[in-house]
């Protein structure tokens, strides 16, 4: 009579992977707590190849794994949305991998879905602009959610209400006496910019200013440096100029600073200064910057949460998530 295939044990694995079997036991608990990554991922791929017979809900190896759309051309922005994504991945003891999507290349529903059924990832979190119907397709195979910019509302999201920031950076602006304000941007269609501009148009119509096209800055998104200094300066040659700018990035704020004081003029007696993103740079111009917040690392950390709710609860959650920015007022305005 043929022996039976001896059962593997929780002592077998520790031998096996090199630690005790009190951490072998912690990591097949089904949160792994008090067990650093690298371990446990060691432990569940050794208990899959010895065919180890789980006694309690442990995510399998090809489902330990959870993908994170980025946009690199922005590295400030992505960069500390990464590490909220990565600091709860963690926590979770799932894989992470981040995949880097340039904004100028399509891809079709068809060519994404053939590329994550190749690593079956637990859960995908967007944190690009997505069609809308690349978006539904993918919804219908893995949890998703949408981090930053979104396209289909019943799907859940993360997002900073851009809109009512910008409303309480123009109405500063007001406070200030300033009326002649400019508005400069590297230009992109994305519900984001939309939202802004549409932000400093209607704010100074409710305070019965019309906004002088001429003070507004568009350039596209892989405008050089040159070009970016260049279309400043314009906004500044006549006698007209501007008395604020608000840029849509710490770093065209800072190109504006570095233009205006060029051309004779100072910050902020002659114009303010201020902008989006409140980024270490704010600190290291000077005159430092004045700028909105965007909590991106809390962001990414939300956004991690709620595809986590998707992955282990079942839980969908279409209600979004809605973060605020504030305000920081440093030297560069008045």
């Amino acid at each position: 009579m043929p022996r039976s295939k001896k059962e593997v044990t929780i002592a077998d694995l520790a031998r096996l992977c090199g630690v005790s079997t009190a951490t072998v036991s912690r990591a097949l608990s089904g949160n792994g707590a008090g067990v650093s990554a690298k371990t446990y991922n060691s432990i569940l791929s050794a208990a899959v190849s010895s065919g180890y017979s789980f006694r309690s809900p442990v995510p399998a190896a090809s489902s330990n794994i959870i993908i994170a759309c980025v946009d690199p051309s922005e590295p400030d922005y992505y960069n500390l949305i990464s590490k909220g994504i990565s600091a709860v991945a963690a926590s979770y003891h799932y894989t992470l991998l981040f995949w880097q999507f340039y904004n100028d290349r399509e891809f079709s529903p068809e060519d994404l879905l053939k590329i994550y059924s190749e690593i079956r990832p637990a859960g995908i979190i967007l944190a690009i602009p997505t069609i809308p119907a690349q978006l539904l397709r993918i919804s219908e195979q893995y949890p998703v959610v949408q981090c930053g910019e979104y396209s289909i509302e019943s799907i859940p999201r993360v997002v900073v209400d851009e809109y009512q920031a910008v409303v309480s950076a123009i109405r500063y602006l007001l406070s200030s006496g300033h009326r002649k304000i400019a508005y400069i941007q590297k230009a992109r269609n994305l519900r984001s910019s939309k939202a802004r501009l549409n932000a400093l148009w209607d704010t100074l119509s409710d305070n019965g200013i019309s906004f002088d096209p001429r003070y507004l800055v568009s350039m596209n998104s892989e405008s050089s440096n040159d070009l970016v200094v260049s279309s400043i300066e314009q906004l500044f040659r006549s006698d007209d100029h501007p008395d604020a700018v608000f840029a849509a990035s710490d770093y065209l704020a800072a190109a504006a600073i570095r233009v205006i004081i060029d051309l004779g003029l100072r910050v902020p007696e002659d114009v303010s200064v201020i902008s989006y993103g409140n980024t270490a740079l704010c600190k290291l111009v000077s005159p430092s910057i004045t700028s909105l917040t965007y909590p991106l690392e809390l962001m990414g950390q939300l956004a991690c949460e709620l595809l986590f709710d998707q992955i282990l609860y079942k839980k969908v959650t279409p209600t979004p998530r809605i973060l605020n920015s504030e305000l920081i007022v440093r030297s560069s305005s008045l």
